[in-house]
């Protein structure tokens, strides 16, 4: 049953239905609503294959010629012609008839590029509900999905990434220019919803979204009903073709290439001699350099697909190493709590929120690998303590991250977000 009733017509955006976590997020609340019976079309920059009936396309075909026109990255809204299309069509839509649609916006950025019109969101803003989920902090600070000009040297950045830095670093020009390019069009939804308080403190400080109520609603994670979550870890060494008498630390990312997920700070980690006893389980794209960098043991898997091998990646190891240099709520340490795994991470975004006082996992200061390398190897040689750990983050998860209850408080905040518009009507029973 429905927690909406049919006048109320929610429009999910997100530039990929299969991806990273971001749209993993606006992909699971889509197929729940549906689930729920309520009326809801997904939005995609371009259809991808294997998605539901209610996954919809923006762009038009003339915009894939349009965006190789456009040398200067200006976020200007001309070549976004189907996004401003339907984002006009859907408030005359509300305007003209007893139903309403709400757009809940995921990321309105993709592959440092803009895929949808900023104008047209503004003004749809203006005359529909809006909601915005943010996962990092490119509405924050527009442009820059994770500002590292804040952690490292900018020349730093110049040499480690020349082709991108511009979009790492704030204090560049270009990033500057890409700013005053972004505020004037910023949209101002009814409602954000951040998946961490460190984000939702980041948000509450922004001047251009001063005055919009700031939600902190973690994750939902259907990942929880996955039966190998509570595989025993020889069933899932054996599954993975892993030695079943070895201490392993598995390190994780989609793409180990990604400057967000502090590779380079694992290796450092791994390098120090209290940890080269310990074995490591390496999971995901451009791991090979991890294997080729340090000393122990290695094990790569590769890309790992579907939910069921994920699991059976975390019950395997005994200690999943997060070592990102800016983060959110990651699914891959939510993921490992729902696995009952402890996590070892630096304190960067909401990091700490997950892990806790060494509760969950053990933290250190970025980016002292000293600390964070003895914290690991005391809490393998404390009987019990990542057990405790393991446990402890599991329960954490259960209790924040349910999927009945994240639909229930994003349909709350749609309520909101209608009243505030003055469609009342569409949230009573």
């Amino acid at each position: 049953m429905s927690l909406l009733n049919p006048h109320c017509r929610v429009n999910i955006v997100s530039p990929k239905y299969w991806s990273g976590g971001a749209e993993r997020a606006s992909r699971e609340l889509s197929a729940a609503l549906h689930a729920s019976q309520a009326n809801v079309t997904h939005y995609v920059a371009v259809e991808q294959s294997d998605t539901p009936a209610y996954v919809k396309g923006i762009r038009i075909p003339l915009e894939k010629y349009l965006r190789s026109c456009d040398s200067s990255h200006s976020w200007g809204d001309w070549r976004c012609i189907g996004s401003a299309m339907l984002f006009n069509r859907l408030a005359k839509e509300s305007s003209r008839s007893s139903a309403s649609n709400l757009l809940h916006l995921h990321n309105i950025a993709h592959n440092r590029g803009n895929w949808c019109s900023l104008t047209a969101l503004k003004n749809a803003c203006k005359e529909i509900p809006v909601v915005w989920t943010l996962h990092d902090e490119w509405a924050t600070h527009p442009g820059i999905s994770y500002d590292l000009g804040k952690i490292y040297a900018s020349e730093f950045l110049k040499t480690k990434y020349p082709d991108i830095c511009q979009y790492l670093d704030r204090s560049h020009p270009m990033a500057q220019k890409r700013v005053n390019s972004i505020l004037p069009r910023m949209p101002r939804p009814d409602a954000l919803i951040t998946p961490s308080v460190w984000l939702a403190d980041l948000a509450q400080s922004a001047e251009h979204f001063s005055g919009i109520p700031v939600h902190v609603v973690p994750y939902g994670l259907s990942f929880l009903n996955q039966p190998e979550v509570s595989c025993p870890q020889l069933a899932a060494r054996s599954r993975l073709g892993l030695p079943q008498k070895a201490s392993i630390i598995l390190v994780i990312a989609a793409n180990m290439m990604s400057p967000f997920k502090g590779m380079g700070h694992a290796i450092q980690l791994l390098s120090r001699p209290e940890l080269s006893e310990y074995d490591v389980l390496i999971a995901g794209n451009n791991g090979r350099f991890i294997s080729e960098s340090v000393q122990q043991r290695c094990f790569d898997l590769g890309f790992i697909d579907g939910d069921e091998n994920l699991a059976l990646c975390y019950r395997a190891a005994d200690l999943v190493l997060l070592p990102s240099a800016a983060d959110n709520l990651p699914y891959t340490a939510l993921e490992a709590m729902a696995c009952s795994r402890a996590i070892a991470a630096f304190e960067v975004g909401g990091m700490t929120e997950l892990v806790g006082n060494d509760e969950r996992g053990v933290v250190s200061k970025p980016f002292d690998t000293d600390s964070l390398a003895a914290k690991i190897d005391s809490a393998f040689r404390s009987p019990g303590m990542l057990s405790a750990m393991g446990d402890a983050g599991n329960s954490w998860v259960k209790a924040n991250c349910d999927p009945d209850l994240y639909l229930k408080r994003t349909t709350e905040i749609y309520c909101d977000a209608f009243r505030a518009k003055g469609f009342s009507h569409v949230c009573e029973a």
